[in-house]
């Protein structure tokens, strides 16, 4: 029977770890998929040719969100800061992964993501899981203000303090409006800066990369 595997990773899913042991989440390297992630709103189907980017071959250029209705794959996400988003809609058996730091959350990556699932797929927004992960907390992320000034205008969503960004807030006021059911949606509310238990690119922009994922698993294909 397929089971949905998901999880947030932190430094223990680093991407140096995962490379050296690629079965730590049980699948083979060879059947994950890692994007290269350059704050787009670019959304793409995982093809045959796709499997094992960022492992066995290069990272998917160009790309900051994928899908696929493929068992047996992974979905993967790096991150260090910016926030992780994983969808699974348990009636087409679809995941999908994206990545959402400042200027994707801007672009609404997620909302691009919901699009894309219904498009390919015929999946309903209103059977979506979503998953938010850990990222950077307001507290922490200050901007000047002109970067301020236009987020907000662009996002349309208030935000809690005077130049401070809060992506997850703005993340799921997109969700909401696009449908997604409230129950529907888990916000992890831990911060990337402050917790030791993951890598802060704010804190240290040398720090490596904690790894997320998602997958549709029925033990079939590995």
């Amino acid at each position: 029977m397929s089971e949905i595997f998901w999880r947030f990773g932190d430094k223990s899913d680093s991407l140096e770890a995962v490379r050296r042991r690629g079965e730590l989440w049980g699948v083979d390297a060879a059947r994950l998929v890692l994007m290269e992630q350059t704050h787009s709103d670019k959304v793409r189907v995982v093809a045959d040719e796709d499997l094992g980017c960022g492992f066995t071959k290069p990272a998917l250029p160009v790309v900051d969100a994928i899908c696929t209705n493929r068992k047996d794959i992974l979905l993967v996400v790096k991150g260090a800061d910016c926030v992780p988003i994983l969808f699974y809609d348990p009636a087409k058996q679809v995941v999908a992964a994206a990545h959402s730091g400042r200027k994707g959350t801007q672009m609404s990556i997620c909302v691009q993501v919901l699009q894309r699932m219904r498009l390919e797929y015929g999946s309903s927004v209103a059977d979506l899981q979503v998953l938010i992960g850990p990222g950077v907390s307001a507290q922490h992320y200050e901007v000047s203000g002109e970067v301020y000034d236009d987020f907000v205008a662009k996002t349309k969503v208030a935000q809690p303090i005077a130049r401070h960004l809060d992506l997850r807030r703005v993340i799921v006021e997109d969700l909401l409006r696009s449908g997604v059911r409230r129950e529907n949606l888990q916000c992890n509310q831990e911060c990337t800066f402050s917790s030791e238990r993951y890598f802060s690119y704010r804190e240290d922009k040398n720090c490596g990369r904690q790894l997320s994922a998602i997958g549709v698993l029925d033990g079939t294909s590995f």
